[in-house]
């Protein structure tokens, strides 16, 4: 058992006592926490390093006094505002946004595009039959149907084109002027010269990834757009253009079905071209946000 040594309040050193001595002069007083102790092997310390020599402190009775709170006006009330979005990432978020958007309305207006293709389709077995038929002696009670299919489809596919202008904007927007062939809105706003159209779709889909991976080297990052794939988008909606315009006229009926195989699959295959261009225009933002 360790004995301990103490020094009173003249300095002077007493002992040796034990631990159990130790716990009595504690409770006499002659012992504080601050009175000084030495073991018998010459370690020295306060008594109140001792653990269990004293008890706890109690808890005080009073409850700390605060300043008293006052309700603050409305005006000098802090709300929560959320930070306001860096440029690039606000059009991160309008990229994804406007992608989201293109392929909704597009699978939207896929349901009623086939249905207005078998109701062409029908019509051609008709005409076929009696070459007299045209689409005026349609049955009564299908016209009405027809009117409202072609409706609900040129309302989707009116959301795929402000969405695809929009999102075709965006990506024009992240090529820096000196390195683009156009501008964004020569981009979009000249896609709609008819037959001209037929020339521009070239320069605004495959000549947007030419000019996306130059702007990716130039920034230290990988070409991300793969630039067959904009050849093929670039003639797969050139083909499909010219079939729509045959397949609207009568005398070129047969072109139904090879227009809506051409739209079709070149819906899908821009699809798949808008995301290839859209995540490399993302990755040159988050380049953008990083430096």
């Amino acid at each position: 058992m360790a004995n301990f040594f103490y020094f009173d309040s003249t300095g002077t050193k007493q002992g040796p006592v034990t631990s159990a001595q130790l716990k009595v002069l504690t409770q006499q007083g002659i012992i504080t926490p601050d009175t000084r102790l030495e073991t018998d092997t010459g370690h020295t310390g306060q008594a109140k390093q001792i653990q269990g020599l004293f008890p706890p402190p109690e808890p005080s009775p009073f409850e700390p006094i605060l300043p008293p709170s006052f309700p603050q006006p409305p005006y000098q009330q802090h709300y929560a505002v959320p930070l306001p979005l860096s440029p690039a990432a606000e059009a991160i978020k309008k990229l994804n946004m406007y992608f989201t958007a293109l392929w909704i309305s597009l699978a939207a207006a896929l349901p009623f595009y086939l249905i207005s293709i078998l109701f062409d389709i029908g019509f051609l077995i008709a005409r076929g039959r009696n070459p007299g038929f045209t689409r005026e002696n349609m049955n009564p009670d299908v016209a009405p149907m027809f009117v409202f299919v072609w409706a609900l489809m040129t309302l989707a596919f009116t959301g795929v084109a402000v969405s695809g202008c929009l999102l075709l904007y965006s990506l024009w927007k992240q090529v820096p002027p000196d390195i683009a062939r156009t501008t964004p809105g020569k981009a979009v706003g000249f896609a709609f010269i008819p037959v001209f159209n037929l020339y521009w779709v070239f320069v605004v889909v495959y000549g947007l990834t030419q000019d996306m991976n130059t702007t990716l080297e130039r920034a230290g990052l990988p070409k991300m757009c793969h630039e067959q794939l904009g050849f093929i988008t670039a003639w797969a909606t050139c083909v499909a253009s010219v079939c729509d315009y045959f397949s609207s006229a009568d005398y070129f009926g047969f072109f139904v079905v090879i227009a809506a195989i051409m739209q079709i699959g070149s819906c899908a295959i821009s699809i798949v071209y808008v995301k290839n261009v859209k995540d490399a225009a993302i990755a040159l933002l988050q380049r953008q946000q990083s430096s």
